[in-house]
């Protein structure tokens, strides 16, 4: 019974590594544009000054090889919908708590279409909802963020903005606004990736579930053989079957068995 318990947790247990891992490799193979593992894009309006991400935290406690070798390089494509000029930069989130303090904001908390987060798909973008954003009140700021030397990477200009960082430890925020200053905006954003490590991520999932699985079923296997290899008991109240010579059909008793004298050479009479 044991077996069976353990065997089955097991199968259940494999089920995670081998959807993730799946999930993974589906989105390195589909979701590449070249080198990057792209997100679709969503459309993120405000009447505020500015739309800023939450803090983004990286801790690698200086294992710098888990980023350089799983995130890679990060790309943020921006476009303003009705033309007008618009910056974007990532730079330290104190750096910009300190620019954008007291600044009329939108807090983008969620990245995607409402209700679903990333939805992997090929549209003209999904549009961001109200619960994914949280406006925080206040005026404008009083300089342009592209005269500041806080950013880390940025880029400023009419069309499509290409942003392009290489992540590191430490707190991070990113800027999207208006290069003159002003209220309102409106953009298309895109996320992308280099995921260098993401086939070595699935693979590893991959694995760490099928050996689950294998575990799992062999157990169960070895506890279905024992099962099958015990005699039944019989039922309550009813003996066990004689194990001795099967009685007469008739009913008459075996004839006794008589031993006949030996002749004086040896044989039976």
């Amino acid at each position: 019974m044991a077996a069976l318990v353990i065997g089955a947790l097991l199968v259940l247990a494999s089920t995670g590594p081998l959807l993730g891992g799946g999930a993974l490799l589906w989105a390195d193979r589909t979701q590449r544009d070249g080198d990057w593992l792209t997100s679709p894009d969503v459309v993120a309006a405000t009447d505020r000054y500015a739309l800023v991400s939450d803090d983004v935290p990286l801790d690698t406690a200086g294992a710098d090889w888990v980023v350089d070798d799983f995130l890679g390089d990060v790309r943020i494509e921006v476009t303003a919908l009705d033309g007008e000029e618009v910056f974007v930069g990532v730079a330290p989130s104190a750096a910009v708590a300190g620019y954008l303090g007291g600044v009329g904001r939108t807090r983008v908390d969620d990245v995607g279409d409402e209700g679903r987060g990333w939805a992997w798909d090929t549209g003209s973008g999904s549009r961001m909802g109200p619960a994914m954003m949280d406006d925080l009140p206040g005026g404008p700021p009083g300089t342009a963020p592209g005269e500041l030397d806080i950013w880390t990477a940025s880029s400023e200009g009419a069309g499509t903005q290409t942003l392009e960082w290489t992540p590191e430890d430490g707190d991070w925020t990113v800027v999207v606004m208006p290069t003159d200053r002003g209220a309102g905006l409106a953009v298309r954003l895109a996320v992308a990736a280099t995921a260098p490590g993401l086939v070595w991520l699935a693979s590893g999932l991959l694995a760490l579930g099928a050996v689950l699985l294998v575990a799992g079923v062999l157990l169960i296997a070895l506890a279905v053989h024992r099962a099958q290899g015990r005699p039944t008991p019989p039922p309550a109240g009813h003996p066990a079957a004689p194990t001795g010579p099967a009685p007469d059909p008739g009913g008459a008793p075996p004839a006794p068995t008589v031993d006949r004298p030996l002749s004086p050479s040896g044989g039976q009479r």
